[in-house]
């Protein structure tokens, strides 16, 4: 008999998971949100357990709460099945970002070249050089605790380079495998359906991940 008043199986948002204020390292546990009730613990090792790999627990991953258990900490999230990226995400409000400039980098193709073009690319900014490799490294992880919209806006705001070069390299190569983004990828992100967004965001992860290869190589400490 449980003593919660959560009906299971019902929706929730996974928030993130909690870091440690003086590290700023992630913990092995974060929160659920449901709807009308307080949130709840969930241990990373239930999202495993779900089959969600690591590079796909990202804040507002949309999931079915199908058991929960009391502790003394309050409730646990006990089991889990992934459904996708959250619709219900706040929206991002943004008066609109096209591609800054031409980088005159092809953005169809395969993954990798275009990857490899990017961080070519890269090498051009002068004295930036490095800020773009460790820029670049940090976004998978943004990603994973912001989304992608925020990250893709996050960039776009910025008005110098070399975030701007990444925003067009990002935004670039998402507009090449999905028409729907061509323009304002920044803003259009927002419209995409959860399913479409989910693949969308580990497309994105997946070309950010071989420009920080390539990056790692080309671009000197």
């Amino acid at each position: 008999m449980t003593m919660h008043n959560i009906p299971v199986p019902c929706t929730a948002v996974f928030k993130g998971f909690a870091r440690d204020r003086q590290t700023g390292n992630e913990k092995p546990f974060g929160f659920l949100a449901i709807r009308n009730s307080d949130d709840l613990f969930i241990h990373a090792s239930v999202l495993g357990k779900a089959g969600i790999p690591q590079e796909e627990q990202i804040k507002e991953l949309e999931v079915e709460l199908l058991s929960v258990i009391e502790t003394e900490k309050g409730l646990k999230a006990e089991k889990i099945r992934m459904i996708g990226v959250a619709t219900s995400a706040a929206p991002v409000t943004v008066q609109g970002f096209p591609l800054p400039q031409e980088t005159g980098i092809s953005f169809t193709g395969e993954a990798v070249k275009v990857a490899y073009a990017c961080a070519e690319n890269g090498l051009y900014l002068t004295g930036k050089k490095k800020e773009y490799k460790n820029t670049v490294k940090s976004l998978p992880m943004m990603i994973r605790l912001n989304g992608l919209a925020p990250t893709l806006v996050y960039l776009a705001c910025h008005e110098k380079e070399p975030y701007q070069r990444i925003y067009a390299h990002l935004a670039g190569r998402l507009s090449a495998i999905e028409q729907d983004l061509t323009g304002d990828t920044a803003t259009k992100i927002r419209d995409i359906q959860s399913d479409k967004l989910r693949k969308i965001t580990l497309e994105a992860v997946s070309f950010l991940g071989w420009i920080k290869r390539f990056s790692s190589g080309l671009i000197p400490d």
